[in-house]
């Protein structure tokens, strides 16, 4: 028979099961009292739901370090002071829309794990795989044993971290360092491949005095990209003058390896470079971080291999003028249903699918036939003339003493009315039809005719070969 449950044991399992989150850790080292057991066994340290590690149930074994950023006191000063101290632990950076947490070992940043899709080590690495190929081989610098995808993973870590350290700068965004009884969960680099906490902090205040000049330089993420000439393997020697670009000289005539590899970055990115793509989709397809995409992307402007134009405007919105209202019958049991409507004519085009209809051409009207013509008919006869009307009688005339004035003749002749003739002309072209009918052998006669020339023909032709 199993011991009953107590009240404290089951809020300890619950405890457990449903884990912690940096802000419950927080409170209970804050809480006024004697450092007690929590649970059972290990919990999961929770960020906005993802579990990023487990930490022991004794709050004794495990100190939390937090900091929020002000406006002009960031929490990135905090983790400087940290950083001497080569501490281990985990690192969560939390800001309004994002979070991150890090895996630091050390002193050196050797995990991370974010809320996107890609915002962890293995589908990060994956997806690179799947777009940049090439990317993956041998590194000098990482030792002889090193695997093909170890670098990929060493940028996605160091590009994560600063990132969120430019993102902590903004006011309200807290930085807690969890250390002592942590355990990270999920994949992990060595620690010698690892950026330290120092490189970071350096490098992130590069970037912050960089920014600006970058971002002012390729100026809103919409404009495309176009290129002009494919950039050489190494940068060249004498680059044109720019305008506002006299840092670039040393960059061009004497490269450092940092510089070497800033300009292989700009053999990636230029490569992307279509003419259709906008500097963000850039950004988005390189894969190397935003920072350094973006300061590849100045470096070809400044060595003229691209150009950035602006976009074309979008096209106005279609007009609603050619909208209709459309009413709705509801269908009633035992009613009948509502012919439909046939739509108008319409002159102008739209985007609307339509069934297209058949076009039918109208019957055309029968022609008129002509009467039938009767050869044995008796002709016509034409019409007999009619007698002239007798003029109106006129008044007598009487005597006038003034003399008789002329008439004056008219102006224009009047024409005297043509005879009717049409009559005695269709007789006599029907009589010559009937003589001509009965002169002319029938069909039947000449047929007989020439069968007959034909076999005189062909005796002939037998006698000539004879």
């Amino acid at each position: 028979m199993q011991p009953p449950i107590s009240l404290e044991s089951a809020r300890q399992a619950a405890a457990a099961a449903r884990g912690v989150t940096p802000s419950e850790l927080l409170a209970e080292q804050l809480a006024v009292g004697p450092a007690r057991v929590i649970a059972e066994g290990r919990r999961n340290l929770v960020m906005r739901g993802l579990p990023v590690a487990t930490i022991g149930s004794d709050p004794g074994r495990v100190t939390a370090v937090c900091a929020v950023s002000a406006a002009e006191h960031p929490a990135v000063d905090v983790l400087a002071a940290l950083a001497s101290q080569d501490p281990s632990g985990v690192l969560v950076i939390e800001t309004v829309d994002d979070a991150f947490a890090f895996e630091v070992t050390a002193g050196r940043l050797t995990g991370a794990r974010g809320l996107g899709a890609l915002d962890q080590l293995e589908p990060h690495v994956a997806e690179v795989h799947r777009r940049h190929p090439e990317r993956f081989g041998p590194a000098a610098e990482l030792g002889p044993d090193a695997p093909a995808w170890m670098k990929v993973a060493r940028t996605f870590v160091e590009e994560r971290v600063l990132d969120q350290l430019q993102l902590c700068r903004a006011p309200g965004a807290r930085l807690t360092l969890v250390r002592g009884d942590v355990a990270w969960m999920g994949t992990r680099l060595p620690p010698h491949v690892g950026p330290t906490l120092g490189h970071v902090l350096l490098e992130n205040a590069r970037r912050i005095d960089e920014r600006a000049k970058v971002n002012a330089a390729l100026g809103p993420r919409d404009r495309l990209v176009v290129p002009l000439s494919e950039p050489g393997p190494r940068p060249p020697s004498k680059p044109a003058p720019q305008q506002g670009d006299a840092e670039a000289w040393d960059f061009f005539s004497d490269p450092d390896p940092a510089a070497l590899a800033e300009w292989d970055d700009a053999l990636l990115v230029w490569s992307l470079c279509d003419g259709s793509s906008s500097i963000a989709e850039i950004v988005d397809a390189a894969m190397i971080g935003e920072f350094r995409a973006l300061l590849a992307l100045r470096t070809l402007v400044v060595a003229r291999h691209v150009v950035l134009v602006e976009p074309r405007p979008s096209a106005p919105p279609a007009s609603e003028s050619g909208a209709q209202v459309v009413q709705l019958h509801a269908i009633v049991p035992g009613l009948p249903t509502p012919a439909p409507v046939e739509p108008e004519p319409e002159t102008s085009y739209s985007l609307v699918l339509k069934k297209p209809r058949k076009r039918t051409r109208p019957p055309e009207p029968p022609s008129p036939q002509p009467p039938a013509l009767d050869l044995h008919a008796p002709a016509p006869r034409a019409p007999a003339p009619r007698a002239p009307t007798p003029p109106p009688p006129q008044p007598p005339a009487e005597a006038l003493d003034v003399a008789p004035t002329p008439m004056p003749a008219p102006a224009v002749p009047v024409a005297a009315p043509a005879v009717e003739r049409e009559a005695p002309v269709a007789a006599a072209t029907m009589v010559a039809a009937r003589v001509l009918d009965r002169a002319l052998p029938s069909a039947t006669m000449v047929m007989i005719v020439l069968g007959a020339t034909g076999v005189v023909a062909t005796v002939a032709a037998a006698i000539a070969l004879l």
